[in-house]
């Protein structure tokens, strides 16, 4: 395939009235060039499937079939972009609203250096007409102005970011980061690649050929519903969106708590607030550690424990001494209470620590036995530490103090025990995105698929 021209990517549903004239016309307007059609059926029977095989048996068919039949459209053509043998693919629909005879100047647009061409409705020379009735005209300008409005930056210059008709180079973009479910796909590439180099070509949108639109007030509300959360994933919030980041917030919450405590037990002693804060840190550090390494990142871990360790403590060291510089000044210069500065360098601390722990110190690979003993250990060492001085800066007896501590590693060690237990039994249950958009790739039933 690799003196192939382009890819042609057809998603489409109960288009059987459609799909020969398509054919036929992107056969006239190639002009003999070589290239592959790719159609991505979610029909419920097999009558687009009869009718694209009896109008050229060398198309490539790939009908989705139950939990294949993910994200709707746009999960159709995501199937299509990991499928396609091409670097150039065309998207298209398969009801001749978009004109083959635009495919040309598509593909030549991708040779002169753009990575992504669009067939714009509104741009010089092209017209929507093809949309029936003024509801619908008003629809699709309301939903084009709210794309812009979300992504006045992603989106500025470009004049119909829901259109289904365009071109890209393949090598461009990922189609693994793609996860549209309900918007159009096209939307989500603008969002998530703004780099890209892209152009527009003039579109005059046809009436559909035969069949019925597939638009409807459900998938208007899908796009609602969907939009906000794309904004969301192509900004710094996404790291914050996810279930990782509240295991993270969890354990930091409960660390954090722990350390309120001990810090108030030790400067009721009468230690130096500073002195004091820096024990909490000490004893923190070791908890945050070995939590994020048990619990929140317990999927993804570097190989080797001391390295983990050492890019821990040389990441969230610096992060802990900014904060006791900020400690210090917040509670020495300005003033304020030991434990409203406190808080001022936990939450400013949080976020920066997420991202740098995500980042830097846990990667994928898996935990050995040894480095979760060892982890285990120091938490226990860690809370066992944190008691004692809280316990003993509350002038209780010495054996008390020990007792105690002893009482913490005991309690701390059953509890890891029984979660790892839980893990093993239940961790197959893990969510995992649909198989459409990651794994193995599709397959489509077929002839060769070039002409």
């Amino acid at each position: 395939m690799s003196d192939l021209y382009a890819t042609i990517v057809v998603p489409c549903r109960h288009e059987e009235g459609n799909v020969g004239p398509l054919l036929d016309r992107i056969k006239t307007a190639m002009n003999g060039h070589p290239y592959e059609v790719l159609f991505v059926d979610d029909s419920d029977n097999d009558a687009t499937v009869q009718a694209i095989r009896a109008a050229d048996p060398n198309a490539l068919v790939f009908h989705r079939m139950g939990e294949q039949r993910w994200g709707g459209l746009a999960g159709a053509v995501i199937d299509g972009l990991r499928m396609a043998h091409s670097d150039r693919v065309v998207v298209m629909d398969a009801d001749l609203q978009h004109p083959p005879e635009v495919v040309p100047a598509l593909l030549s647009t991708l040779d002169g250096g753009a990575e992504l061409v669009m067939a714009s409705r509104y741009t010089d020379g092209g017209d929507p007409g093809g949309l029936s009735g003024p509801f619908r005209r008003l629809v699709s300008g309301a939903s084009t102005w709210l794309a812009k409005a979300t992504f006045p930056i992603r989106l500025r210059g470009v004049t119909d970011p829901m259109t289904g008709f365009f071109g890209l180079r393949r090598s461009a973009v990922d189609a693994g980061t793609l996860h549209s479910r309900g918007f159009k796909i096209l939307l989500e590439i603008l969002a998530r690649y703004p780099r890209l180099r892209r152009a527009e070509v003039p579109l005059r949108f046809d009436k559909r050929l035969s069949g019925d639109s597939k638009g409807d007030a459900r998938q208007g509300l899908e796009y609602l519903k969907q939009l906000p959360r794309l904004r969301v994933a192509t900004t710094p919030l996404r790291y914050f969106a996810t279930a990782r980041f509240r295991d993270f917030a969890i354990g930091g919450a409960v660390v954090a708590a722990a350390g309120v405590v001990l810090l108030e037990a030790l400067v009721r002693t009468g230690m130096d607030p500073l002195a004091a804060f820096g024990v909490q840190l000490a004893v923190t550090l070791a908890l945050n550690f070995s939590y994020n390494y048990l619990v929140t990142w317990r999927d993804r871990v570097r190989a080797g424990l001391a390295r983990r360790i050492s890019w821990f403590l040389a990441t969230r060291g610096a992060t802990q001494f900014l904060s006791w510089l900020l400690f210090a000044g917040l509670s020495a210069a300005v003033g304020l209470h030991h434990q409203v500065a406190n808080g001022v360098c936990l939450v400013m601390a949080a976020a920066v620590n997420y991202y740098v722990t995500d980042k830097v110190v846990f990667t994928a690979g898996a935990a050995s036995a040894r480095g979760r003993r060892v982890a285990r250990w120091l938490v226990a060492g860690a809370a066992a530490l944190g008691i004692g001085a809280a316990l003993y800066a509350a002038h209780l007896p010495a054996p008390t103090v020990l007792a105690a501590s002893l009482l913490a590693v005991a309690l701390f060690n059953t509890a890891i025990g029984a979660l790892e237990v839980r893990w093993r039994l239940y961790g197959w249950r893990t969510r995992r995105r649909s198989s459409g958009c990651a794994g193995r790739r599709p397959t489509a039933r077929r002839g060769s698929g070039s002409r």
